[in-house]
């Protein structure tokens, strides 16, 4: 049997995972197993009782977190107390109720329990032939030293960035907003409690440092402003990529001036459509925002693109960070809209289809050429050279082969040229189509016909993509 008496910090064994003890044999019980001998009001009480089933590492680590897990669940109620009791205070004495229980419950849970568990102290661990027995125990005193003590550090620290946040709010709104954020970031943990400091204007007042912090980021976020120097862009494939997406970063101060926002980081993505641009950038000195859309992954009539506050940038991506981010992200970050309308590309065709040497007066191919085109990248053709964006060169014949037992062959030959002026941007040969039928006009028709589906299907997608890489 394992008895052990000696007191140690529980910390210890929470982070480690496989323990060693001071061992000895003793047939005798710990006075600690008597539920009498746990009682004391002082303290907050972890004790567990594991069968001793399986693994003697799991049953033990089982009864270990188990008894952790009695004294964070003692936490968890007086968080949910002190909670209650700071939203009556603050309504109470009228202020907004900003303080969401539900939404922030659990982060102040899980910080809080961590940092309790320090002082914990191990008090013991025994064994008999069925069960594993554990006792841990919090002193409530020193848990609200500890806590006190914490939250003093958090203060200071929040109320630091508090008075630098409000220095700054003039020069650069967006320095401030990064030291609003890491002030209440030392408070999430304990917003569960009335979080009072000296007014920063008025001594002889306090006020709630956590409320004020908020207050100051909605005022902050309500204020930023993002405007496209071009909200509705024109433009088309042939002449229209990469291109430059201009934004401009204000933050309206309480008289309606327009300050310039330096360094701010700002998100873009696309809403309607795909393609591929910078999507992480910040403003200049002069609060200019820029983007560069490089292409597109799909053609279509309107595309677009929108721009946001990266207000991860400001909570972080630790465990309070994720959580603030989690809680602003659902309000009105600023944002804004750029609309991207795709005008057609106009092509001129210039086509010379034949059958056996012959120019068809009803060609096959050709009318596919110009659906196939039309229906995947709304391209119009023009009759007028000067008038068009690209050129599609094709020649298109067909040969005869032979025939064999009353069976004629043709093939079909097409080559293809995309042109921008004398530029080639896409050239391809198409050779060998087969069609075979009772003469070589009907199977040079054959061949034709064949060669049609093949644009239809293969030829013009290779030519849009062109457009899109």
């Amino acid at each position: 049997m394992i008895n052990i008496f000696q007191k140690t910090p529980a910390g210890v064994f929470l982070l480690a995972g496989v323990f060693l003890f001071n061992t000895c044999s003793s047939s005798k019980l710990p006075i600690w197993l008597n539920p009498v001998n746990r009682n004391n009001f002082e303290f907050i009480h972890g004790f567990s009782k594991v069968s001793k089933s399986g693994k003697a590492e799991e049953y033990i680590g089982q009864a270990r977190a188990y008894s952790l897990s009695t004294i964070a669940q003692a936490i968890k109620m007086d968080i949910d107390a002190t909670s209650i009791n700071k939203v009556k205070e603050i309504e109470r004495k009228g202020s907004k109720n900003i303080f969401s229980i539900e939404n922030s419950y659990e982060m102040i849970y899980s910080a809080r329990t961590t940092l309790s568990l320090e002082g914990v102290e191990h008090i013991g661990e025994w064994e008999d032939d069925d069960y594993y027995y554990v006792y841990n125990r919090l002193s409530k005193a020193v848990y609200k030293d500890n806590l006190n003590r914490k939250i003093s550090k958090a203060l200071v620290a929040s109320s630091n960035n508090l008075q630098e946040g409000i220095k700054h709010l003039y020069m650069n709104p967006v320095t401030s907003l990064k030291y609003f954020f890491s002030g209440l970031k030392h408070l999430i943990p304990f917003q569960d409690q009335l979080l009072l400091i000296k007014d920063p204007n008025n001594p002889d007042e306090v006020i709630h440092v956590d409320l004020v912090l908020r207050k100051n980021i909605e005022v902050l976020l309500s204020n930023i402003v993002l405007t496209p120097l071009n909200k509705n862009i024109r433009t088309n494939l042939a002449k229209g990529l990469p291109l430059s997406l201009e934004i401009k970063a204000h933050y309206i101060s309480s008289n309606g001036d327009l300050i310039d926002l330096i360094e701010l980081p700002v998100l873009l993505c696309f809403t309607i459509g795909r393609g591929s641009l910078v999507d992480k950038t910040t403003s200049d000195r002069f609060g200019n925002v820029q983007s560069i859309l490089h292409d597109f992954v799909e053609i279509q009539n309107h595309y677009q693109v929108k721009a946001e506050l990266d207000i991860l940038s400001f909570t972080g991506e630790d465990g309070i960070g994720e959580y603030l981010f989690s809680e602003y992200k659902g309000i009105d970050i600023p944002a804004t809209f750029i609309d991207i309308e795709m005008t057609p590309i106009s092509i001129f065709l210039h086509i010379d289809e034949k059958s056996l040497g012959k120019t068809l007066m009803n060609p096959l191919v050709t009318p596919i050429i110009i659906k196939s085109l039309e229906e995947k990248m709304g391209a119009i053709f023009v009759t007028d050279r000067k008038k068009s964006n690209y050129i599609l060169d094709i020649r298109i014949d067909t040969q005869k082969r032979g025939e064999a037992f009353s069976l004629f062959s043709a093939f079909a030959q097409m080559s293809i040229y995309l042109k921008d002026g004398d530029d080639i941007l896409f050239a391809n040969n198409f050779n060998d189509i087969k069609g075979t039928h009772t003469d070589y006009e009907r199977a040079s028709r054959e061949a034709l016909k064949k060669l049609a589906e093949k644009i239809d299907k293969d030829v013009s997608d290779e030519i849009v993509k062109q457009f899109l890489d």
